[in-house]
């Protein structure tokens, strides 16, 4: 029992992730850069999210847009010959929740990583996978050295 309650959880997270991704995007084409309640409402009500996802996304959503300007800062730094403006929308969305997590969380970061590469493959473009990766290892490293 304990194991289905396990992999329940660790779908919740996926899922949690796969809506954070939508919704950060969905806020970048309306240009909402910061949190917005009511933009967060309608989005988990139009989409009729499981409350356990919903509890699993409002940190993650307040995380980055609270760290958005460090975060964005640290992508730059780590994304040689690729500004902010000119990654896709999807990758860079998919981008800053994985720094977030990576940065400021305790989740591990192989499962940070594989989930961000995963999202990547599914929304991106071809080569957003590997793109992703790459940013995020550097990400990754930085912290490591850092600590």
């Amino acid at each position: 029992m304990s194991t289905e309650l396990s992999l329940n959880t660790e779908d919740f997270r996926s899922q949690s992730r796969e809506h954070v991704i939508r919704f950060l995007y969905q806020c970048e084409r309306e240009k909402i850069f910061y949190f917005n309640p009511a933009s967060f409402e309608d989005y988990a009500l139009n989409f009729a999210i499981d409350p356990s996802v919903v509890d699993l996304m409002d940190p993650l959503i307040k995380g980055v847009f609270s760290h958005l300007k460090d975060i964005d800062e640290v992508i730059s730094e780590s994304s040689r010959n690729w500004s902010l403006s000119r990654m896709s929308s999807t990758d860079r969305c998919i981008i800053r929740l994985a720094a977030y997590e990576l940065l400021y969380s305790d989740v591990p970061k192989k499962v940070v990583i594989n989930e961000a590469i995963d999202l990547a493959k599914s929304y991106g473009s071809n080569h957003s996978g590997k793109f992703v990766n790459g940013i995020l290892d550097h990400i990754s490293r930085r912290k490591n050295q850092a600590s």
